[in-house]
């Protein structure tokens, strides 16, 4: 197999070899050949739900909000949703655009839901939290996008 054939067949999988492109996933050694796409869908539910139900937790009585680490958390809580997201999409999608907005009017359907739903739980809609879970997505999305360029991933699996 030529070395080209073996960089193309390692980009279809979520292990890179750091020769080639720079990025190694060490929690996936033992399991090289993952597929992307099953590694996208054996993560990205599990996550979402923890992320739901952590969102609706009641805050406890007697501890002070978080504050501007609020953000910080609502920004990686979503740009590891949004990175997981591109992933599960980014075998459907053709484009990078297209890929961008199906994931950033998914997380934004999903974040406004997540806000107005919260005060049932004894927690406040904020629309700084929604504009930090927002900004999370478009970086893990720009991120995926420069780390697996669409054309790289192997769209048949």
């Amino acid at each position: 197999m030529a070395v080209d054939q073996k960089v193309n067949a390692k980009r279809h999988f979520l292990f890179l070899d750091p020769d080639t492109v720079g990025l190694s996933f060490m929690f996936l050694s033992i399991y090289p050949c993952i597929p992307m796409l099953t590694v996208a869908r054996l993560l990205l539910f599990p996550y979402w739900i923890l992320c739901f139900v952590l969102t609706h937790m009641p805050n406890p009585k007697g501890i002070p909000a978080q504050g501007e680490l609020d953000k910080v958390l609502h920004f990686l809580g979503y740009f590891v949703l949004g990175f997981l997201l591109a992933a599960f999409y980014s075998f459907k999608k053709k484009t990078p655009q297209a890929l961008f907005k199906a994931c950033f009017i998914t997380l934004l359907i999903y974040g406004a839901i997540d806000e107005t739903t919260q005060p049932y739980f004894g927690r406040d809609f904020e629309w700084f939290d929604l504009l930090a879970d927002l900004l999370g997505v478009s970086f893990a999305v720009l991120l995926f996008l420069k780390i697996f360029p669409l054309g790289s991933l192997d769209q048949s699996k």
